[in-house]
């Protein structure tokens, strides 16, 4: 059972940062808090290359256990075309993946996922249910625009 609520109430060493309680027990309450990774400064986050791209074509890797896609994304006459693998098959279909605009970090290595090369991460968040999300803007985009 848990004990009275305390606000404002140090959760020091417990990795927990938000606005929430503390009960008198000692145990947070999860709602409104987050894990927090260590702060970066601007010159961190400008060495990330966040852009906006259009996946154009979509394969998808059967497996026993999780399948994924493999897509290719267009990021527009400055970068270019790009593979990913992205585990989503639970969460979006084929047909909903095409022509999706989605944000990737380009920037980072080559890596072979599930037997394939993936060269862009594409980005997404947990949805309510624990599954993922994947990020896009609302309204569309430059394909190629950074983020910002």
């Amino acid at each position: 059972m848990l004990g009275r609520p305390i606000t404002g109430e140090s959760h020091e060493g417990t990795g927990l940062v938000g606005h929430g309680h503390c009960y008198s027990d000692g145990l947070p309450d999860r709602a409104g808090f987050a894990l927090m990774k260590p702060p970066i400064d601007m010159d961190d986050f400008r060495a990330l290359h966040l852009a906006a791209g259009q996946i154009i074509h979509v394969n998808v890797i059967r497996r026993r256990k999780r399948s994924a896609y493999h897509v290719r994304i267009d990021f527009g006459r400055t970068i270019g075309e790009r593979w990913s693998v992205i585990q989503a098959t639970r969460e979006y279909t084929e047909s909903e993946m095409e022509n999706r605009i989605v944000i990737a970090l380009i920037n980072v290595p080559r890596r072979r996922v599930l037997e394939t090369d993936s060269e862009v991460l594409i980005l997404g968040v947990p949805a309510p249910d624990g599954t993922v999300s994947l990020l896009g803007p609302s309204r569309g985009a430059q394909l190629g625009g950074d983020v910002y």
